[in-house]
């Protein structure tokens, strides 16, 4: 999911600002809907994806897709977690701060 998500990122960012717009739409739509209905049964499944469950690279791959999720209730339900792991120092700083 991460890998889907960041490739096509990185197409995007070939066109002009107004076709990256375009283009960024087209993947909240194609990708990030998808993977936020992904997300969400996940972490309702098996909670906050911590580094003893998933490791560090499964962790940070979560904490991408959560920036593009398209579901605040997600994020709400993430924001303990999240501290907490980044108090462990689980997280590091760049991810905390774009959550």
């Amino acid at each position: 999911m991460e890998k889907v998500d960041q490739d096509a990122r990185l197409e995007c960012v070939k066109f002009t600002a107004d076709d990256q717009i375009k283009c960024l739409a087209e993947i909240d739509v194609s990708i990030d809907a998808p993977n936020t209905k992904r997300l969400i049964t996940l972490f309702e499944r098996y909670g906050f994806p911590t580094v003893e469950k998933v490791g560090r690279e499964g962790q940070q791959a979560f904490m991408i897709l959560l920036q593009h999720c398209n579901s605040d209730e997600l994020r709400k339900k993430c924001l303990k977690p999240v501290k907490k792991a980044f108090v462990r120092k689980e997280l590091k700083a760049m991810d905390y701060a774009n959550f």
